[in-house]
């Protein structure tokens, strides 16, 4: 969900500046697992080497190319919004009617001035990552692909690929190609582990995915990246195993993460709240049903236990006159919002 994105974008913006080193958020989901993890440990381990093995290239580079503007600048409504017919094309919400359209944007370009987000690694645990795509910035050596066990997330069939998109919402490169990511200098790191192999995420799969290790009754922090972006859900009826019974494992994971990762800064996790205002899906029949209580909306992202750990910035999402999107769900788990 590019909400999620976007926002994880703008903390990576702040991250470059300061030194200190957002489709449908149910298009990836974990299911399976073990749950033989004793995470009853109380304390962690600050991994001191740098894994920067050599890679696609140097984290600290300004990925850009400042020849020519990315020709698909104009339809980012979000980047810079003027109320242009492009923008008007693109930030549409249920209705080609104008009243629908607004001139509300994160003023990204802006910020631009001010940073990059080079240097900042992002990992994007989803669906996968397409390494080679020309207008993404990605380091092969630390990405994972949980069905094969390598390192080469690449999409599964070829009909897109939910994580790739939402790579290229926070990091496609600056130059005459595509369209610009929120912060366009970072390093992207796939983690393909949703509904790529359901029984091979495992809460050891998913620990790793966000910066965590378990040896020894023992957190170690693996210290890939500062900032997780999360764009995926659970639905009422599914992963009841992995979220319901593998709760105090995943908390364990999560508490570990913001206090032992970044060296004991902290990982920041950013989290998608959902798609489910309006409709809910259901995955067993491959069908959507619309909503009833138009109060509350269909799913409440507290269906996630992982949205009330207070680990993960929940974020939803906001339309071009800068108000609740209609597809957004709503509920107290929610942080913020963001366009």
């Amino acid at each position: 969900m590019r909400l999620a994105a976007l926002f994880l974008s703008v903390l990576l913006l702040l991250a470059g500046c300061n030194g200190s080193s957002v489709g449908n958020s149910n298009d990836g989901s974990l299911s399976g697992g073990d749950t033989d993890i004793d995470s009853s440990g109380d304390s962690c381990i600050y991994n001191s080497g740098d894994t920067d093995t050599d890679n696609s290239g140097d984290a600290g580079t300004d990925n850009s190319d400042d020849t020519e503007p990315s020709p698909l600048i104009p339809y980012q409504w979000y980047l810079s919004n003027d109320g242009s017919e492009q923008s008007k094309a693109f930030s549409q919400d249920s209705s080609p009617d104008a009243q629908w359209h607004g001139t509300n944007h994160a003023n990204v370009l802006a910020a631009h001035r001010l940073a990059s987000g080079s240097g900042v690694r992002v990992i994007v645990i989803d669906s996968g990552l397409q390494l080679e795509h020309e207008d993404l910035f990605t380091n092969r050596v630390l990405s994972y692909d949980a069905k094969d066990k390598d390192t080469d997330p690449e999409p599964l069939g070829d009909e897109g690929d939910h994580g790739t998109s939402v790579a290229g919402i926070i990091g496609m490169k600056k130059n005459n190609l595509g369209g610009l990511g929120v912060a366009y200098g970072v390093e992207l790191i796939g983690k393909g582990i949703l509904r790529r192999c359901p029984e091979c995420t495992t809460f050891e799969v998913f620990g790793e995915a966000i910066g965590i290790k378990i040896e020894n009754n023992t957190y170690v922090a693996l210290e890939q990246a500062k900032v997780y972006n999360q764009s995926f859900g659970t639905e009422p009826k599914e992963n009841v195993d992995f979220y319901a019974d593998g709760s105090e494992i995943l908390d364990g994971l999560y508490e570990a993460g913001v206090t032992c990762g970044r060296q004991g800064k902290g990982y920041i996790y950013v989290k998608a709240a959902g798609n489910g205002f309006k409709v809910y899906y259901d995955r067993e029949k491959s069908e959507f049903y619309p909503c009833s209580n138009l109060a509350s909306g269909c799913q409440n992202p507290s269906i996630d236990t992982t949205n009330v750990n207070p680990a993960n910035i929940v974020v939803a999402a906001t339309n071009s006159r800068g108000v609740r999107a209609s597809y957004s769900s709503v509920g107290s788990a929610i942080w913020l919002v963001a366009q």
